[in-house]
């Protein structure tokens, strides 16, 4: 039983055996959805009174953790970034400042996201941004189904970083940020700018492909810097990064062509 080797103290028992179960639940040795054992069994695990294990489980309740429902044994609550949207929230439908400095918090999570999927990237992952990177390119014109592959785009990027604190941290201030971004992407006029859009998407993920780190990063940074441009109104668009090995068409090609040297 995982509930075994707590080396319990007289004081501060239901803190001790409150901190156990939370290493437990967060570390996934108890998933989501796993039904704990009874407030008997546990006190009997421990070595302790009821009372002081039904402490412990009103702070894990306390904590989204665990949820108790009357006449039944407590379950694990699944991971959600309900309280992170909530919180963004409040800041991100106030003024536009604020929203600034959501993008600049996103761009340091992001660029180091893109960097780590770029090492840590498997084939599922690259099966998933490809596929939204094509889908993208089949937006042009299309505001809102720009902006749900964008999201779906990114989050898989984040995905891959293999940092369940940086996904949920990323998801959590993209839920709130759709209409600014919408605002944002007004800006594009022409088909050159869905297209050039299109197109640093593809370079991301080709270089997450690759692996190339730098790279990878530096496009991310770029991307930022340009939405940032954007909503704050800045009049001088911002230099592109120059990739000569880097082409639209080849990026088009997606991982069956790109991936072929790498992965055979």
């Amino acid at each position: 039983m995982p509930f075994r080797g707590l080396q319990t103290q007289r004081t501060t028992l239901a803190d001790q055996i409150e901190a156990h179960m939370r290493d437990l639940i967060v570390s996934e040795r108890i998933g989501p959805g796993e039904i704990l054992p009874s407030s008997m069994d546990l006190a009997a695990e421990f070595g302790v009174s009821r009372a002081i294990v039904r402490e412990a489980m009103k702070s894990l309740q306390a904590k989204g953790l665990i949820e108790i429902a009357n006449g039944k044994r407590a379950r694990v609550r699944p991971m959600t970034n309900s309280v992170l949207i909530d919180f963004f929230d409040r800041f991100a439908r106030t003024e536009r400042e604020a929203v600034i400095d959501l993008l600049e918090l996103r761009r340091g999570i992001e660029v180091q996201g893109a960097r780590l999927a770029a090492r840590r990237r498997t084939e599922e992952d690259l099966e998933s941004m490809w596929a939204s990177a094509h889908r993208m390119r089949a937006t042009t014109g299309d505001l809102d189904a720009l902006l749900d592959i964008d999201v779906e785009l990114h989050l898989a990027i984040a995905k891959a970083s293999k940092n369940a604190m940086m996904f949920h941290l990323i998801a959590s201030i993209r839920e709130v940020m759709r209409d600014t971004m919408r605002e944002g992407l007004d800006a594009f006029q022409s088909d050159v700018d869905w297209e050039d859009n299109h197109t640093h998407h593809f370079r991301m993920v080709t270089m997450i492909d690759r692996r190339d780190e730098e790279k990878a990063a530096e496009l991310m940074a770029q991307h930022f810097d340009r939405a940032i441009q954007r909503i704050s109104g800045l009049p001088a668009p911002l230099p592109k990064p120059d990739f000569a090995s880097i082409d639209a068409g080849e990026a088009g090609a997606g991982a069956g062509a790109i991936g072929t040297d790498e992965h055979n």
